[in-house]
């Protein structure tokens, strides 16, 4: 599960670009940071569950685990159209409990947005314009949450090959 992990995480940080043919510059890099943040929630719950079956303190079930950022939290609040798509679009009950607590401003969580989009993306159900309007500001957000979620599975990947 320790070299699942690593290979995702691997490929989630070494992901600069795509090149889509028939797409529009704008539209290609908005899919990049959907992409990106995608591979980097697979990195993380891949991480989480090497770390769960280590029994690493701290490090709970990928469904009740949290990574906790409070600033960029309130950014992604402010992205309305993610928001409306996230809260219309995500199936699972519990996810969309943790939404609703996300977006009602009591829960910090990235993890839960980043496996809302994972979810929706990987389903089809997400397009550049679902996220807001493809501009800069809303993929450096987004590539903002992908790098906080590596931040916590490279942190967590440390603590699983020092109890090896």
């Amino acid at each position: 599960m320790l070299s699942r992990a690593s290979a995702r995480y691997r490929m989630a940080r070494s992901v600069s670009d795509i090149t889509l043919e028939t797409y529009t510059v704008r539209s290609m890099k908005t899919y990049c940071s959907i992409l990106r943040l995608f591979l980097a929630y697979t990195a993380y719950e891949a991480t989480v569950k090497a770390a769960k079956e280590l029994r690493i303190a701290g490090v709970e079930k990928v469904e009740t685990n949290v990574v906790l950022h409070k600033p960029l939290s309130v950014q992604l609040r402010g992205n309305q159209r993610l928001k409306k798509h996230l809260l219309e679009h995500s199936t699972n009950k519990d996810l969309k409990e943790k939404l609703a607590r996300f977006y009602g401003g009591s829960f910090d969580d990235l993890a839960c947005v980043g496996y809302a989009i994972r979810s929706v993306f990987a389903h089809g159900d997400l397009t550049t314009t679902d996220i807001g309007m493809g501009l800069a500001g809303d993929r450096k957000l987004l590539d903002a949450v992908a790098q906080a979620l590596l931040d916590y599975s490279d942190d967590v990947f440390t603590k699983c090959v020092q109890k090896l």
